[in-house]
């Protein structure tokens, strides 16, 4: 029985280091895409794009963006047009909350396997 809790105070350390190690790549993900947004850099932000993102009711300032980038599913080759169209509005991600634009949250969708964090959604929250 001993021998039991041993193994299982084991894995439940492995495991709480495992999540840990996932935290915090996704806040250093978190702050990287907000500083490529920022910057305007396609290159970084692709970084940490998978195959594709999925937005939904995200708030773009221009009626192009809005019509190519709200609701879609942005492929890597889409990457630089859609950098392009946020980076204008700027991203503030220094807390949990990510600020988009005048007012907007941006919840980003994170996907944590194989000890890489990918950015796989981004949903807008509209104006507060």
């Amino acid at each position: 029985m001993r021998a039991l809790v041993v193994v299982l105070l084991l894995v439940a350390t492995a495991h709480a280091d495992d999540r840990k190690e996932e935290f915090k790549q996704r806040d250093e993900a978190r702050l990287a895409v907000s500083e490529a947004v920022n910057k305007g850099d396609a290159t970084a932000f692709a970084g940490y794009v998978g195959d594709a993102i999925e937005t939904s009711n995200l708030w773009l300032d221009t009626p192009a963006c809005r019509k190519r980038f709200s609701d879609a599913r942005v492929t890597t080759k889409d990457v630089k047009a859609f950098v392009a169209c946020l980076s204008p509005l700027g991203m503030d991600a220094k807390t949990l909350l990510v600020r988009y634009g005048p007012d907007v949250i941006v919840q980003l969708g994170w996907k944590y396997e194989g000890g890489k964090t990918t950015l796989v959604s981004m949903k807008g929250d509209g104006m507060t």
